[in-house]
């Protein structure tokens, strides 16, 4: 028997399996209609879909499910458990896609390495089709940035051999949507820095969804407070995507409702570092400890509810065109970093002008249900689900052009002088180079005269 031939043995037996452990699992509808336990046939829909995570609230009753398409658990949620489960039941019973997280992680002897030899990426599978099959999932979220966040050793191979394992579950898992959570920008084998892994899992992931946290999960930033990811970034990030042979109509924009509490170890002109201040010996910079995972996530609504008067007189980073503010906490000095009106509005106007597939909130958890009864008076309405509506809304809305740049109205002012004094230039040089001229007269016009008795010269002749 040949090799190929027995990988597909080993794939029919690996699939039985799983039918049979599918059919062993415990598939008692949770809801109070069975209609509630069943997939939804999607929907046409015009313009970007919106997905919602929740990090780990199952009170999704109060969320404003007309602005929904999909809902999404996080991977810990466990369907035995009936209130976690009872976020199916509501998704199904609102007539939206619901989806699972799974997530695929590094070994931790051999980061960015996958193991073949011992078969677990069968078993992950196996389990990835069980839990799919229990949730009646109409969406299964593959998060990869525990293994990319954790990749230090991975060639070529090892990501081909992950967009394999991708394709394979796709095969196996039909009717179902796949999206893979990712990196901001395409990411690299850490031996040959081949970055061709978008380009390799094009076929085991329908979209792919760029998570905004990866950029300071994933890239080597400077020992500093900093927002999440610049748009200018975030450009660059689905530039590269689009060039791995990615369209934008299968990338998903993840949008961060919450923002991040930095514990600043110096505070100077508004720059939090983070690192350890140099001590009197001879130490060098290395030996320095950067406290940068030390950041602690907070949502918009705790910004409101415990920094009003901070978030009032914040300030905006011109550089990355984001927000922040200062804070003491007795003798320590804080600085957090969050989104605004302006920069969320932003990157839900850029989700529509590029036509991406859609927008992922990220999370729902973070969105107040109800106004909150904040002091902020202009700012009552933000961070709640009426917020997200309102920009919902104005994305799609066609864009209005009042202001024109300054260089744009500049010139065009210039332009509209210079015509229109070289037109009244014109007029006025035919006005002036202009001579009335009489008709000519006959000779000896005053022979003829019988009045005239005089023969006088006529200067018009």
């Amino acid at each position: 028997m040949s090799m190929k031939s027995m990988t597909t043995l080993l794939h029919t037996l690996v699939f039985t399996l799983m039918f049979f452990q599918a059919r062993s699992v415990d598939l008692t509808c949770p809801c109070t209609k069975l209609e509630q336990c069943k997939r939804v046939t999607p929907q046409f829909k015009k313009g970007p879909e919106v997905y919602v995570f929740s990090r780990d609230t199952t009170n999704v009753h109060l969320w404003m499910w007309s602005t929904i398409d999909t809902m999404v658990v996080p991977v810990h949620f466990n369907r035995s458990d009936p209130v976690q489960s009872d976020t199916m039941c509501s998704t199904h019973a609102q007539g939206k896609k619901f989806g699972i997280t799974v997530e695929y992680d590094v070994l931790e002897d051999q980061p960015g390495k996958i193991d073949t030899i011992g078969h677990d990426p069968e078993q992950w599978r196996v389990m990835t089709y069980l839990k799919h099959t229990e949730w009646s999932a109409d969406v299964i979220t593959v998060d990869l940035l525990p293994y990319f966040r954790g990749d230090k050793l991975s060639s070529k191979k090892d990501h081909q051999l992950l967009a394999i394992i991708l394709y394979r579950l796709k095969q196996e898992i039909k009717n179902v949507e796949i999206i893979c959570i990712v990196p901001w920008k395409p990411p690299c084998s850490k031996e040959e820095g081949a970055c061709d892994f978008a380009t390799l899992a094009r076929d085991g992931c329908d979209s792919f969804l760029l998570n905004p946290d990866s950029f300071l999960d994933t890239e080597d930033v400077k020992c500093m407070a900093q927002a999440n990811i610049p748009l200018t970034k975030l450009l660059y990030g689905i530039s590269e995507y689009t060039a791995h042979h990615i369209p934008p109509n299968r990338i998903i924009l993840g949008v961060t409702w919450h923002g991040y509490d930095y514990k600043c170890q110096t505070l100077t002109n508004d720059v939090c570092s983070l690192q350890d201040p140099p001590k009197e010996d001879n130490t060098t910079k290395e030996d320095h400890t950067c406290h940068f995972k030390e950041r602690k996530r907070i949502s918009y609504g705790d910004i409101i509810r415990q920094y009003s008067n901070e978030f009032l007189d914040h300030t905006v980073n011109k550089m990355y065109d984001a927000p922040f503010f200062n804070y003491k906490d007795g003798s320590v000095n804080h600085q957090i970093w969050f989104e605004d009106e302006d920069t969320l509005k932003a990157k839900y106007r850029l989700a529509v002008e590029i036509e991406l597939k859609g927008i992922a909130i990220l999370y729902g958890d973070d969105l107040s249900p109800t106004k909150p009864s904040s002091i902020l008076t202009n700012d009552g309405l933000m961070w709640t689900w009426l917020a997200h509506e309102m920009m919902l809304k104005e994305s799609t809305k066609p864009k209005e052009h009042k202001d024109l740049h300054w260089a744009d109205t500049v010139a065009g002012v210039a332009v509209g002088c210079f015509l229109l004094g070289t037109l009244l230039g014109v007029i006025f040089s035919c006005i002036s180079m202009q001579k009335r001229v009489k008709k000519p007269r006959a000779p000896f016009r005053s022979d003829m005269d019988p009045l005239g008795s005089d023969y006088t010269d006529d200067p018009d002749l």
